[in-house]
């Protein structure tokens, strides 16, 4: 059996779910079974990105656009000494600026990723108008050519095609784009040499992903972790295959454009109410379930939570001293957005903090600039910078490293899937205060044992609780050593069980 997980797309600040995937992806090849990833949103740092958050399982890592050129397998190789050489007798080259022009005034722009690996050559007519870009895939080869056009009123330029290219160089791929930037259509040239025409995205990914599966010639369970109904919806399709079966991940309770103060709805809708379509249903809290029953088939609905503890994570749990702890430190790891409801944290610790002075607050996390800003000026009106901070994104074992050194990890979302923030403080055994919100606090805390759970929005109160843990930290330390039964509740082997469960069931 081969597993192939179909993620959204790869970046700096990276999801609580992608990471998810990832401790999936772990623990199937710790059981030997073969995984691939796949990324079915475009975007040309996909495999940087994935890279760089998990350089050991770099070669289980697939772009969709990887299986539709012939470019699964592919050797690094420098693309910048191949640019420069091509290009150098006709361009003059300055390195500072990343700009090379021509005697006729042409010239020529790049970027580079972050590890300053070539990335992407404009070329620009000489009368400044964008005329091309060559896009290069992290391993260091041409991938993608895109071409612009002017838009009708001649002031800006819109991508008209975009050409990813086969081994040979060949366009077997392109996207066709109107003025306003929607397909206009796809036009993909198989190994048979037979083009297929395609109005939209959707359609394309059920095409590869389904050429995929052929390539691999063996019984494919493919998990889809994502988020929008009308994807989740058109790849149904995939379940009437022979040796496939379609499991989809309900991550969590998906808010889209829903108005403050109105009920919560949920993301999956299609799936949940169309049970019958997949091979199954994966929750990840029995609350969850027990919602989702009332919709689907119950025989086809799996609780599995995302996360796990191996042997080395109980000995690296265990070697943590409370006492080495950094006094008074709180922590949270968030998106910067409205539904993780940050501000309630923020000015709890500063009403707290005039009752605990030790208390200070770090905030680690990215996304919105503009719930950022909001958040900056709370910290500044309260003249709260020198125990707030907001800290920005890090890599996850320093995260990890800061989980440990906390005291106190606060999380006060709206809702929630089963926060793989909870998995990081237990292992670094440090107590959560949380709101009681659906779903996956009450999962992982037991109220008053290894943690608290309090009323959602109670800002008042969180507080209040802040200041009688830090003023007794006693309870806290207490808190802390119970953290070993969460080790056991998610060990690897029982999660494993779970897993083994599942594919037995969904492949008799």
């Amino acid at each position: 059996m081969h597993a192939v997980f179909v993620n959204t797309f790869y970046a700096h600040n990276l999801s609580g779910a992608s990471f998810a995937v990832d401790r999936r992806l772990q623990l199937f090849l710790r059981h030997k079974i073969e995984t691939t990833i796949i990324s079915a949103d475009y975007y040309l740092t996909n495999r940087y990105y994935f890279h760089y958050h998990f350089p050991e399982l770099s070669q289980h890592f697939l772009d969709l656009h990887d299986i539709l050129t012939g470019n699964i397998e592919r050797d690094e190789v420098d693309a910048w000494l191949q640019f420069y050489e091509e290009n150098s007798a006709f361009y003059s080259f300055d390195t500072n600026k990343k700009i090379a022009t021509a005697q006729n005034g042409v010239y020529l722009r790049w970027h580079n990723y972050d590890d300053d690996r070539l990335m992407s050559v404009h070329h620009y007519s000489k009368s400044n108008k964008l005329l091309r870009s060559d896009e290069y895939d992290w391993r260091g080869y041409l991938a993608v050519r895109v071409y612009y056009a002017a838009k009708p009123n001649g002031d800006q330029s819109y991508v008209v095609s975009r050409e990813h290219l086969n081994p040979d160089g060949q366009t077997v791929l392109t996207y066709h784009f109107t003025s306003d930037s929607q397909i206009r259509r796809i036009d993909w040239k198989n190994s048979a040499g037979q083009t297929k025409y395609f109005n939209q995205k959707n359609d394309l990914l059920v095409a590869a992903l389904k050429y995929y599966s052929m390539l691999i010639g063996d019984e494919v369970l493919m998990i889809l972790d994502l988020f929008h109904s009308d994807t989740i919806a058109k790849l149904q399709s995939l379940n009437t295959l022979d040796s496939l079966c379609l499991i989809v991940q309900l991550h969590n309770i998906q808010v889209k454009n829903t108005p403050e103060g109105s009920p919560t709805r949920i993301g999956y809708s299609y799936p949940v109410l169309n049970s019958e379509k997949y091979s199954g249903l994966i929750v990840l809290t029995e609350h969850q379930r027990q919602d989702v029953l009332a919709l689907a088939d119950p025989d086809r609905v799996f609780t599995i939570a995302e996360n796990w503890y191996d042997e080395h994570d109980v000995a690296t749990h265990d070697a943590i001293n409370w006492s080495d702890k950094e006094d008074g430190l709180v922590i949270i790891s968030a998106r910067y957005d409205k539904t993780k409801q940050i501000d309630h944290a923020i000015k709890a610790v500063i009403t707290a903090h005039e009752r605990t002075p030790n208390i200070h607050l770090e905030i680690w996390g990215g996304g919105n600039d503009n719930v950022q800003k909001e958040l900056q000026q709370i910290i500044d009106t309260h003249k709260a910078n020198e125990y707030i901070k907001l800290m920005g994104i890090t890599d996850n074992q320093h995260m990890k490293y800061r989980f440990a050194q906390a005291q106190l990890h606060v999380l006060v979302s709206k809702n929630e899937g089963l926060p793989m923030v909870f998995f990081e403080a237990q292992l670094g055994k440090t107590p959560s205060i949380s709101y009681d919100i659906d779903y996956g606090p009450s999962e992982i805390i037991t109220n008053r044992v290894n943690g608290d759970l309090i009323a959602a929005n109670d800002i008042t109160y969180l507080s209040s609780r802040m200041i009688e843990l830090f003023q007794n930290s006693g309870t806290l330390e207490h808190y802390s050593e119970n953290s070993s039964q969460t080790l056991i509740k998610f060990c690897e082997e029982a999660i494993w069980q779970k897993w083994e469960n599942l594919i037995k069931q969904v492949f008799r």
